[in-house]
């Protein structure tokens, strides 16, 4: 989405007075550019709803429940 937005907003701009301004607007045609504003959202996000989402799974009980297998090969 921000790659379109700042395509139109360098389409708008073209031929006026603000095009060499706002001339940075094209570091996000560039894939790795745009691939690591993915990452860094994604870190972002799960560092901010990743806590919230754990707290909230323990308070509705969510997880696993099993047996440990080498408690039980351990006893005769």
């Amino acid at each position: 989405m921000i790659y379109y937005f700042t395509q139109y907003v360098l389409q708008l701009a073209h031929g006026t007075g603000w095009q060499d301004p706002l001339s940075f607007l094209r570091l996000f045609r560039y894939t790795t550019m745009r691939a690591a504003g993915a990452a860094i959202t994604a870190l972002v996000l799960s560092w901010w709803l990743g806590p919230r989402i754990i707290a909230w799974l323990r308070e509705l009980k969510f997880g696993q429940h099993y047996e440990d297998k080498a408690e039980q090969a351990s006893s005769p």
